[in-house]
Parts: C-alpha cells; structure tokens; sequence
C-alpha cells in the first residue's frame, strides 16, 4: 500500500540480513527519505509489510464457519488486524503518461477548460509527473 500507510501500521522494520529490528525514527526517516527521492522522481511508490502473528486466521481458507470469516467481514476490524506490522520494504513503479495526454491537455486550454489534477498518488510524484508533462 501507500509507504506511509504501511508505515504507520509498522512497528518492526526486517533488516537485509532478515533479522527484525524496532522500526525507529531513524530508520523511520531513512525509509521516508527514500520515498521522497523516488517519489520527485515521477515513481508510484509501494510499501511492503507481513504479520507474523495471525492466530484468529490459523487455518482459514475462506470458509464462511471460520471465525476469520466474520472478523474479515467487517471493516472496522481491520485496524486491528492490520497493525504491529512488519516493515519489508518499498518499491518505486515507472508508470509513464500516456502520449496522447499532452495534446488533451493543449485542446483544453484552447476551448477554455481549466485542466486540474485529481489523483490518489503521492503529492511528489502527481508534481513530477505533472512536470513531466508539461
């Protein structure tokens, strides 16, 4: 998800070695200064992470009698189910414009429409792909 999302939801970062260590602010910062570099870099950025301890779903293979099934149906567990995570990692996807969006753009400036952005990614990266393009 969101490298801030899952950050937040992290309490254990796994090191290269595959130990597991205290998500600090150190490392905290360090994990944000990546993103931030690839993120003014025009790249979607995703984090990773896992749960170790999963007892409620031991077993669970999507039966409806299972009582993960009834946790997992709803939506206010999942806080509570998607925290102390385990920090894996995070990635940055090149996902460039399309050709066409640029002369979209242009025609309408020409007929007067105000063109804005609406996006879900990251504030640095809408910005660099918005430079991007022009």
């Amino acid at each position: 998800g969101a490298v801030e999302n899952v950050l937040d939801r992290s309490s254990k970062v796994q090191l290269r070695d595959g130990s597991i260590v205290k998500l600090d602010n150190n490392a905290k910062n360090l994990i944000l200064q990546a993103l931030h570099e690839m993120s003014t870099s025009a790249l979607r950025c995703l984090g990773f992470a896992y749960k170790d301890e999963l007892t409620n779903f031991e077993g669970y293979n999507g039966n409806d009698d299972h009582p993960a099934h009834q946790l997992l149906l709803d939506p206010s567990n999942y806080s509570s189910i998607e925290n102390e995570l385990i920090f894996v990692g995070l990635v940055g996807l090149r996902d460039p414009p399309r050709e066409e969006v640029y002369q979209a753009i242009e025609d309408c400036r020409a007929a007067g429409i105000r063109v804005m952005v609406i996006t879900g990614d990251n504030k640095n990266t809408a910005e660099a792909i918005c430079r991007e393009i022009g």
